[in-house]
């Protein structure tokens, strides 16, 4: 499984709202895609993108919990790709990220 984001920041000219799109891709075909426009504006360009990345990988869990009932394992971690490289450093390292305290970097176990 292989997740790919992307976000972009305020692009909306009326409500300023930032629009997320995200793709995963189960063994090679695409799974899960879609775009949306999200509830609030974002502050920085760093959130925008981490809330795009954000939901990849809850859709990419959901997929992994079907998968799971079905008694098929998949390979973990699960990459995830995004274009900003702040995030992706933010992810790796929460720690020294203060705009992203509230992000629980613990792994979930799901193989059962």
């Amino acid at each position: 499984m292989v997740v790919i984001t992307d976000a972009n920041h305020g692009r909306c000219k009326v409500t300023r709202r930032r629009v997320d799109a995200i793709a995963v891709f189960l063994w090679g075909n695409l799974d899960a895609y879609g775009a949306k426009k999200q509830g609030h504006a974002s502050l920085l360009p760093y959130e925008a993108e981490l809330g795009g990345v954000t939901r990849g990988c809850v859709e990419a869990k959901h997929i992994a919990y079907m998968l799971l009932g079905m008694r098929i394992m998949i390979d973990l971690p699960i990459p995830a790709y995004s274009d900003n490289e702040s995030v992706l450093n933010g992810i790796a390292n929460v720690t020294h990220v203060s705009s992203a305290k509230h992000i629980n970097t613990l792994t979930p176990d799901i193989s059962g």
